[in-house]
């Protein structure tokens, strides 16, 4: 028993005192229990008074009740105490404490705290607890009070499901009509969450099923949107409109389909849902395609079998935005209706196509209608019955009748006057047949050959039909490329798939901008990625397991990881972080290409060997000293491809003969030059004299040293035997050329190649020169301080009028080119520049401008600092320019690569 001792005041100064401030409990006033209780117990009461034995009991039993219930019978002063105290045992669900404590109390239980503002009644909805909640209630707790976010108890409760306190709230007049904030009252979160047991119990407290939120959505639109079954159906049997509709034009068939909720569709459609448009013009169906769901439009197209006839049209409209969903909804319906299908589409392709041919009709829309339904269509087809593309049969007759009237209407033209002049006629009279149908038929033509390949057995090779098409109509195809040859890009990309005809063609091609090819090349290159939701599941993938690879061991980490990984997976998504380093994101990642690029030159791994400029690499034809080396150089072609797929810069350059072997270029004696300079002028020698009777005595063979041992090669079978002469010196050039440039490097070719082309296809990759694609691969090397200072921003306070802005670029302008690249290396984490200038830097989202922010200038120590994910520079606000000068080269120097804490 511990014992409390204190000398006990005088009677006088007891009836002096102020009780408000002081009492039995306070330090001053304290009983020893000890003494006192041998005194109480012998009935001498007549020590203290009467009034005191009073207070003394009561305290004695407050202590006690204390004691057992393990807590403190009182409440704090103080509403805001007092109320923080019950609320762990209203999560308790503690009522009798609750009740006790209440009951000698003058807490105020309306009292509303927290950031919410709520009232312990709200808390107890909150959490489940019945019996707190209706002690609560019995003390007056206000059952329609609202927070801050105009929920009341019973939405809390209702929201989580919380039958009894919904229950008890009701029995004491709770207002389920109340809304809050956003409009939503009870039943819509009951309708939200699918608790049809409880809303029952509501309906019987509610007259109006119709009750708004602040859109215009019903419960039932809401329950129609979150797929709840059941409280739909309960919903549906007590009356509620299953065609109204929301301030945007919603109905509840809207918000299932839009959803993908196949379950809903059923009970709606059987209360008599009407497919409606909203205002926007979406109708349940449109809104299936959008979203991808096949087994909800089957629904509708079941029991709505008119909607068929709108299919087709609705589909093309929405191809282009929603690729994946509406290909995914019509394989969905391939397999219970492929006839029906494959026959719409085919008839409404060929109806397509003979308005688009049509001079009156809307260009835009008919060429997007035809070319969208023979691409479904074309997607589609498995093989099998070909009688589905018979109703296009009458389209490519008419094609056929167009190409014979253009090829005498375009002669026509051109009797009696030159080519220029024709052409320039065509153009400028917009009622010439020529000028109006040229693109139309090219359309047309794109539409031909995808049904073509269809039906074609050899998918690799161009159909024999359309092959024969294009040669009896080249005459009227190259007029009209001559006229317009933007129509290359916009219908002929099928050239890229047909390489016997794209010979024809190549030289126009390679004849438009290199900016309209780079924009054809990744507009091919990206388009049609498989289904958003395989996307997203390698994202996801990706972003929790980056490629890790220490700065030390870039190659062979690199190239492990790289093994692991399919091409289709990194087409979607690469993040790379460098072992105990902070940075990661697409700074990082450029840092990576530029890095490891240079490092696959590392005379190491002895896959490339310097040319004779010292700047460029050529393959290393001893490369086999390295048993990996096959293997090496397909991975050297995996990252040049990826770093090209993904727009990024390499720094590294090669050989313009190397380049064309990537291109499938063939090399010429020029070339030689690059790694051997005297023997190209040598061959240039005997090309430009007459070697007739110079006695060189030189066959079509060759001596060269492999490993230290001299072979002799043939250039050509039985070449020993065959002398050089000036009728034949050409070919000697050219098979020495090729043996030097090509067929003593070719496996190490073939290995590159092979992961180039994993990434790049071969067809896309061959409307570029050789000097294009370095410009592609590496971008320029050569610093433009103007150009770099007009895509700046300036954030952070910093203007392009600022001091410290002033004095930076007053720097850059001082630094040498490698300066300027150990800069742009530090900001971006690439060395190099993209061949359009720095107005095309990419970021994540996409192209940026390079941006300098502000940071305070604390003190002597402090550099700039860079985040190259968003190509940003920071730069402390530095007193002076020596200052600024001396930390950004210091910065530069020592933190051109590598990433640490800021």
């Amino acid at each position: 028993m511990c014992n409390k001792t204190i000398t006990k005041p005088q009677h006088t100064s007891i009836r002096n005192q102020d009780r408000g401030s002081r009492g039995w409990n306070s330090p001053t006033f304290k009983i020893n229990l000890s003494v006192v209780r041998p005194i109480f117990c012998t009935g001498l009461r007549t020590v203290i008074s009467g009034n005191l034995y009073s207070v003394y009991m009561d305290h004695l039993y407050k202590l006690a009740r204390s004691l057992r219930s393990a807590r403190t019978i009182q409440l704090p002063e103080g509403n805001e105490a007092a109320a923080r105290y019950l609320m762990s045992f209203v999560f308790g669900n503690q009522h009798r404490s609750v009740a006790d404590l209440l009951g000698n109390s003058n807490f105020d239980v309306n009292y509303a705290f927290g950031r919410v503002e709520r009232i312990l009644l709200q808390i107890a909805a909150n959490v489940g607890s019945a019996e707190c909640l209706s002690v609560l209630l019995k003390h007056g707790s206000d059952p329609n009070y609202q927070d801050i976010s105009g929920c009341t108890a019973l939405h809390l409760a209702a929201r989580n499901g919380k039958r009894r306190c919904v229950q008890k709230l009701l029995e004491y007049k709770a207002d389920p009509t109340i809304r809050n904030n956003e409009g939503l009252s009870t039943m819509h979160w009951l309708a939200v969450n699918g608790r049809a047991e409880i809303l029952i119990d509501l309906l019987s407290h509610v007259t109006d099923l119709e009750l708004e939120d602040y859109q215009g959505q019903t419960p039932l639109h809401v329950a129609s949107k979150n797929g709840h079954k059941k409280t739909v159906q309960v919903l549906l049997e007590r009356g509620a409109d299953v065609n109204k509709v929301t301030h945007a034009g919603y109905t509840a068939l809207h918000f299932a389909c839009r959803h993908g909720q196949r379950d809903i569709i059923p009970p709606l459609l059987e209360y008599g849902a009407h497919h409606l448009p909203n205002k926007e013009g979406g109708t349940p169906m449109t809104l299936c395609l959008s979203g991808g769901y096949g087994a909800v439009l089957q629904s509708l197209l079941n029991h709505f079998p008119r909607l068929y006839n709108t299919l087709v049209p609705a589909s093309t409209k929405l191809l282009r935005q929603h690729y994946d969903a509406v290909m995914s909804c019509f394989r969905h319906l391939y397999v219970t209706n492929k006839l029906t299908i494959l026959n719409s589409l085919a008839e409404f392709s060929a109806n397509s196509g003979f308005q688009l041919l049509s001079v009156s009709s809307d260009y835009d829309i008919q060429v997007a209608n035809f070319k969208s339904a023979v691409e479904i269509l074309t997607v589609l087809y498995e093989g099998g019955d070909a009688a589905v593309f018979q109703p296009l049969e009458i389209l490519w007759k008419s094609l056929e009748e167009w190409m014979v009237f253009l090829e005498d209407e375009i002669k026509e033209n051109n009797s009696g006057e030159s080519d220029q002049n024709a052409v320039e006629n065509v153009a400028s009279d917009s009622r010439n047949v020529l000028a109006v149908t040229h693109d139309r038929i090219c359309a047309i033509i794109e539409g031909f050959y995808l049904c073509m390949q269809c039906l074609n057995e050899t998918k690799t090779s161009t159909p024999a039909r359309f092959k024969e098409f294009i040669q009896h109509r080249r005459y009227v195809i190259n007029y009209l490329i001559e006229k317009d040859s933007q129509i290359i890009f916009k219908h002929f990309s099928f050239l890229l798939n047909c390489a016997d005809i794209m010979a024809h063609f190549l030289n126009v091609i390679k004849g438009r901008s290199f900016n309209e090819r780079h924009d054809w090349f990744y507009e091919n290159l990206h388009s049609k990625r498989v289904k958003e939701a395989e996307q997203r599941i390698r994202m996801n993938t990706r972003l929790s397991n980056p490629i890790m690879v220490r700065r030390d061991h870039v190659f062979e980490d690199s190239c492990d990881a790289m093994e692991k990984e399919s091409p289709d997976s990194l087409k979607f998504y690469i993040s790379v972080l460098f072992k105990d380093e902070e940075g990661m994101g697409a700074g990082v990642l450029r840092e990576w290409f530029d890095v490891l690029s240079n490092e696959i030159c590392n005379p190491e791994y002895a896959l490339f060997t310097q040319s004779d400029d010292g700047c460029t690499f050529q393959p290393n034809s001893n490369s086999a000293i390295n048993p990996d080396h096959l293997n090496y150089f397909c991975f050297a072609g995996r990252i040049l491809g990826l770093a090209l797929y993904h727009k990024q810069l390499v720094n590294v350059y090669f050989t313009r003969s190397f380049y064309k072997h990537i291109l499938g270029i063939p090399v010429d004696y020029t070339d030689v030059a690059s790694i051997d300079p005297e023997y190209a002028k040598n061959l240039q020698w005997i090309l430009d004299n007459d070697i007739s009777e110079l006695g060189l005595d030189l066959t079509f063979t060759v001596e060269t040293d492999v490993f230290g041992s001299m072979q002799e090669i043939e250039l050509k079978p039985g070449g020993s035997d065959i002398l050089v002469n000036e009728e034949n010196k050409a070919e000697y050039v050219q098979l020495v050329t090729e043996l030097r440039m090509t067929r003593a490097i070719q496996p190490q070719i073939d290995a590159f190649r092979q992961g180039f082309n994993a990434f790049i296809p071969q067809s896309l990759i061959q409307i570029f020169t050789e000097e294009e694609l370095e410009l592609l691969l590496s971008g320029l090397s050569e610093i433009d301080s103007d150009d770099w200072r007009s895509h700046t921003k300036y954030s952070g306070g910093y203007t392009e009028d600022s001091e410290v802005i002033k004095w930076f670029w007053q720097c850059v302008q001082g630094m040498s080119n490698g300066g300027k690249i150990m800069l742009l290396q530090f900001s971006t984490g690439c060395s190099r520049v993209p061949h359009r200038g720095f107005s095309q830097l990419h970021t994540v989202g996409g192209k940026a401008n390079f941006v300098i922010t502000y940071l305070p200038y604390r003190d002597d120590d402090e550099l700039p600092t860079a985040s190259t994910c968003i190509n940003m520079l920071k730069i402390p606000d530095y007193p002076s320019y020596e200052c600024l000068d001396q930390k950004l080269k210091i910065a530069i120097r020592c933190g051109s690569q590598g990433y640490a804490k800021t």
